[in-house]
């Protein structure tokens, strides 16, 4: 079983649909989150009631992929705005491990390609490589990937926390240290002090 990559159409892969546009004074406040072109808090402009409009677009499990090129993963329900792509792979049910593998993918593969807009039409007739096993897109591949990243990333959290704790330790041994020389030399400086008083009286006598 050699694993290889190919160049695939993204329509023979994925189902690609476009949300469309609803007038902001429609969009009452709920609890849909909404997907837009923003490359912030994963897409998400607000949060809105659902609509009984031919325009209004719902998803759910899927990849959104805009016309600026952002790239994010909805495995909840949401809705999209004008201009933004939802992207599910046919016949494969997403998961967190396997849609991250591909949001870096299409990030990736359209970097810098259609300059300033990527319109549906450029989407829908564009390619990506993809890893295959035995002529089939390995989606096992791309899981195992994630989870291999996750895990070494997990390791290195532990390592450096280790660290920070080790460091924390270190500075308070360092503080206690300076504590006790400070009260060495506080007591030193008393017993100087008391000994000059006695000194003066016994010459005084």
């Amino acid at each position: 079983m050699k694993l290889e990559y190919r160049n695939f159409k993204v329509t023979d892969i994925f189902i690609v649909e476009t949300g469309a546009n609803i007038p902001q004074n429609e969009l009452k406040s709920g609890k849909t989150p909404r997907i837009s072109v923003t490359n912030l808090n994963n897409g998400i402009s607000g949060y809105y009631n659902d609509l009984s409009s031919n325009n209004y677009r719902v998803q759910e499990n899927f990849i959104s992929f805009s016309f600026l090129g952002t790239c994010f993963y909805h495995p909840y329900k949401a809705s999209l705005d004008m201009k933004v792509h939802s992207l599910k792979p046919i016949g494969y049910m997403l998961n967190k491990y396997t849609a991250l593998f591909l949001v870096n993918l299409f990030k990736k593969s359209f970097n810098g390609v259609y300059n300033d807009q990527i319109s549906s039409t450029d989407l829908k007739k564009s390619y990506i490589r993809l890893p295959v096993t035995n002529d089939m897109i390995d989606f096992n591949f791309m899981e195992n990937y994630i989870k291999s990243i996750e895990a070494k990333m997990q390791k290195l959290i532990l390592y450096h926390n280790a660290l920070a704790l080790r460091e924390r330790e270190r500075e308070r041994e360092r503080e206690r240290e300076r504590e006790r020389i400070i009260r060495l030399t506080a007591m030193f400086l008393l017993r100087i002090h008391i000994w000059q008083i006695i000194s003066k009286r016994l010459l005084c006598e």
